[in-house]
């Protein structure tokens, strides 16, 4: 009797163990599978969408298209930050040509000025001197 009573108690034990196991494997199983999303997610995101933008980029350059950088930078707060400081950054940059082009070149005629044409004269010069050319100013 006590026999029985004993094995009665082992085998309750054993299927507490055995459901302890089946449950920490099940959790285990749909760890693993989020993980493998989570993963396949992550990897998608920083590696196959950068992919997928630079080859779109270069398809444009191809085309002969000019390129957006919102195309390239994300949709949240932080691209339209990052776009509003390279339009900033691209306005700042034609505004620098535009002057720099005023104060080297005639207004009426868009010839070089003086400033110009004297460093221009100084490169003919020293690049004479190095190739064995010759140059003339017409005025």
């Amino acid at each position: 009797m006590k026999s029985t009573f004993l094995l009665e108690t082992r085998k309750g034990s054993f299927k507490e163990s055995r459901a302890y196991i089946k449950a920490f494997s099940a959790i285990t199983i749909i760890f693993f599978i989020f993980l493998g999303f989570f993963t396949a997610y992550f990897v998608k995101r920083n590696l196959f969408l950068p992919l997928e933008m630079l080859l779109s980029s270069t398809s444009k350059v191809e085309r002969d298209e000019k390129q957006n950088i919102k195309d390239m930078l994300p949709n949240d707060e932080m691209g339209h930050l990052l776009f509003s400081f390279y339009q900033m950054s691209e306005k700042i940059h034609k505004k620098t040509e535009s002057l720099t082009y005023k104060a080297h070149h005639d207004q009426l005629t868009g010839l070089k000025n003086r400033i110009e044409l004297d460093q221009e004269i100084q490169d003919s010069i020293f690049n004479m001197a190095n190739n064995d050319t010759k140059i003339a100013v017409f005025f």
